[in-house]
């Protein structure tokens, strides 16, 4: 993830003791009974604490040092790897669950496409994967993270089956209580047991 401006130590202070954002809830009906998890961009340890408490032995990746802090206090079980999304390898692979519960975009655009080749590189056939995107008409568009349209969705998850898709294109606020214009992919998806090819722009 890049370094863009943005307040880590404030944005985890918000964040302290809160649950597991809303769309854990939505994803748990699609999760197999147990198995191989990887939390992408793992923040407070909320959603690798839901993963673990359901069975699955969790890989939680956090790059900012307040972050792995939160995750140590309340997931000692799991295995984190502090590094850099733009850092991740194909060493990471054999998941039934992959998940980036808004954290994909914050990958520049410029290393957007490996980074993306070593996610679906990490899910099984018939594992699933999940996330939100952000569209071109977000607010923090101008921050330099990456964005995808309804197209570059199709392509990102072509060789998936979807199980969520939504976009939402509405005004709201951030987690710290700022006004925001949010331009959101709700996504989750199944890997098709033939595979992933990734489209040719990807390769």
């Amino acid at each position: 993830m890049q370094s863009d401006g943005f307040d880590w130590a404030e944005y985890y202070r918000a964040c302290e003791g809160r649950g597991p954002n809303p769309f854990w809830k939505r994803v748990e009906p699609y999760l197999p009974p147990s198995g191989r998890a990887l939390d992408l961009g793992a923040g407070n340890g909320s959603g690798t604490r839901f993963l673990l408490e359901r069975g699955f032995e969790v890989v939680a990746v956090e790059a900012q040092p307040e972050g792995v802090a939160m995750i140590k206090a309340l997931c000692p079980e799991a295995e984190i790897l502090p590094i850099r999304f733009e850092d991740l390898t194909l060493e990471l692979a054999g998941f039934d669950v992959v998940m980036g519960v808004f954290s994909f975009f914050f990958v520049a655009p410029e290393s957007f496409a490996r980074f993306w080749a070593e996610v679906v590189g990490a899910v099984r056939p018939g594992g699933i994967l999940g996330g939100q995107f952000l569209g071109p008409k977000d607010d923090w568009v101008a921050r330099g993270y990456s964005t995808q349209s309804v197209a570059e969705i199709d392509e990102l998850f072509a060789g998936f089956d979807f199980l969520i898709r939504e976009e939402h294109d509405r005004d709201g606020e951030t987690l710290l209580g700022t006004p925001k214009h949010w331009h959101i992919h709700h996504v989750l998806a199944r890997k098709r047991e033939d595979g992933y090819a990734p489209p040719s722009e990807l390769q």
